[in-house]
Order: C-alpha cells, then structure tokens, then sequence
C-alpha cells in the first residue's frame, strides 16, 4: 500500500471513532434520562396503590363501623375520593398490552366491583389487599428489570457500535502492522 494513503486513512479512522463515541455519549444519556423517567414512574405507581390500600381500608374501617354522625360521613367521603383517584390515576399509568399490567387492572375491577357490595367480610378484604400489593410488586419489578437492561433500542445500538468500533481497532491494527513490518 502507498505510503501516502496512510495519514489520510488513519485521519479517516480517528474521526469515525470520534463520531461513534460522539453517537455512544449521545444513546447513553438519552438513556440516562429514560431510566430517570421510569424510575419516577415506578416510585409513583408505588405512591398511588399506597394512597388506594390507605383511603380503601379507612373507608371500609368507616363503612364496617357505622358512620357515626357528620365527621365520619366527611372523613369516609374524602377517604373515597383519594380511593378513587388514585385508582384512575394507576388505570392511567398501566399499558394494558403488558400482562403485568392486564393482572394487576383485574385485581383493580375485582376491588371495584367488591367496594360496590353491601357486604364486607375482613378476610376478602385482606384478599384483594394481598392480591393487589402482589400484582403491584410484579409490574414494578418488570419496570425495574426495563430499567436495569435498557431500552432495546439502547441495547441495539450499543452492540452495533462496539461491534463498529472494534472493526474501526482491527482495521487499525492492520493497517499499524502493514506500516511497520
């Protein structure tokens, strides 16, 4: 190979690594910032579903014991309220596509449908209160594995820029070896 094609070959080189590391810094702190969002997402979802079992519970403790006067009608009709909200609020973050998802919505209806009835039995509730904080645990523990690996998208582009790049070192290499033996 002609000496002369060397310096702008290695130029050609280094500026290509320069560019992958470039896109590299650029993938990873878009990253960075994705997982910050899934992270507050989670300790929100995890916020919610405390704010629906506390207001449920005081509601039913109220409903169970006889509301006795006007304070307790207020207390049970705020308690309600926060239920209710916290409950449209964790219907809005789940993606219904996601199993996770679609098993801890049914639990949501089945509380629903429960909070409906003239009936309460301690033990149904303790029940739907189980169920929920399980189905809960497994969507937040999928969202933290989500967070853990990377978006795919990430994952992708990172192995095809180290594939990229450790192309670019043999290349290098090569061309190092070529030049000084």
């Amino acid at each position: 190979m002609n000496d002369s094609l060397y310096a702008p070959l290695a130029t050609v080189i280094a500026a290509s690594i320069a560019a992958l590391v470039g896109l590299l810094s650029l993938v990873v702190s878009k990253e960075a910032k994705v997982s910050e969002f899934r992270q507050a997402w989670i300790d929100s979802l995890r916020s919610e579903v405390a704010l629906l079992l506390a207001n449920a519970l005081q509601s039913l403790r109220i409903t169970v014991r006889g509301a006795d006067g006007k304070e307790d009608k207020k207390d049970n009709d705020l308690a309600v309220l926060s239920a209710n909200t916290a409950l449209f609020r964790i219907r809005l973050r789940l993606n219904e596509r996601e199993t996770p998802s679609q098993e801890l919505l049914s639990v949501i209806d089945e509380i629903e449908k429960y909070s409906d009835s003239e009936e309460f039995s301690r033990e149904e509730i303790l029940r739907l209160e189980r169920e929920l904080t399980n189905k809960t645990k497994k969507v937040l523990k999928c969202e933290w594995d989500r967070v853990r690996k990377g978006e795919v998208w990430y994952r992708s582009v990172r192995l095809i820029l180290s594939l990229l790049l450790i192309t670019l070192f043999v290349i290098a290499g090569i061309l190092f070896y070529l030049t000084f033996s």
